[in-house]
């Protein structure tokens, strides 16, 4: 990613990139861990595999689409939970 005008020396990032670059991180970290995971709680992957792809969808456009990324992964962790009725 690119930070245009930001007053930066090259090489650093500002404190908001850095939080999304963490919230990018810890979305990751959250799939790939429920990927080795057999424990799925109250769903399964056929509820879950639907909304992973939107995450990478979302991780795969320039900028990444970080909302549609937090959302999906929020409903997948209600459909974990069992609260399947927001």
């Amino acid at each position: 990613m690119r930070v245009h005008g930001s007053g930066l020396s090259p090489g650093r990032t500002s404190s908001r990139e850095s939080d999304r670059n963490r919230r990018i991180e810890v979305i990751i970290d959250f799939w790939n861990k429920l990927r080795t995971n057999e424990q799925l709680g109250a769903t399964t992957w056929s509820v879950l595999e639907p909304l992973e792809r939107i995450v990478t969808d979302a991780f795969s456009t320039s900028p990444k689409n970080l909302n549609k990324a937090d959302a999906a992964t929020a409903e997948a962790f209600s459909h974990i939970l069992g609260f399947t009725e927001l």
